[in-house]
């Protein structure tokens, strides 16, 4: 379940962080957005990687 949690914090600061960039109303995101499962699997499989690696490294870093 905290997984998950991180996985859709991760995917909702990503999303806000766009939307910020975009100056034009009419160029935002559409609310509705659709991904395939398995591009979905990839993705978050990609993200908890990247993640692992990171706090990996972090942990060797203080260790130092």
């Amino acid at each position: 379940m905290e997984v998950k949690s991180i996985y859709v914090a991760n995917v909702m600061k990503t999303y806000e962080k766009l939307t910020a960039q975009i100056e034009n109303p009419k160029e935002r995101i559409a609310e509705v957005l659709s991904i395939s499962p398995q591009a979905s699997q990839r993705l978050f499989d990609e993200i908890m990687e990247n993640t692992i690696k990171k706090s990996l490294q972090d942990e060797e870093a203080h260790e130092s």
